[in-house]
């Protein structure tokens, strides 16, 4: 019984599962939903939805009297086959 029940995982909507055996990547992607897998093997889920990284810095201006703060963003996914 308990074999079974560590054959079992799930992944996440929005993820992606890489199955790892012995600490290393096996190549294997599971979409969403639940899998039957061997049970040696572990799962660790990547999130596939675009996330957005924001960054904000003090930098000093060329007088050195004022202090500028500028602002970026960047939009970052990762594709569900690239997650090996």
């Amino acid at each position: 019984m308990i074999f079974l029940w560590t054959s079992v995982t799930t992944v996440d909507s929005g993820s992606v599962g890489v199955l790892t055996l012995f600490g290393r990547v096996t190549g294997e992607v599971l979409p969403e939903g639940i899998h039957f897998i061997n049970p040696f093997k572990a799962t660790h889920q990547m999130t596939v939805r675009t996330q957005e990284i924001k960054e904000t810095a003090d930098v000093p201006s060329q007088e050195g009297s004022d202090l500028i703060t500028p602002r970026s963003s960047s939009n970052q996914a990762c594709a569900p086959r690239s997650a090996r």
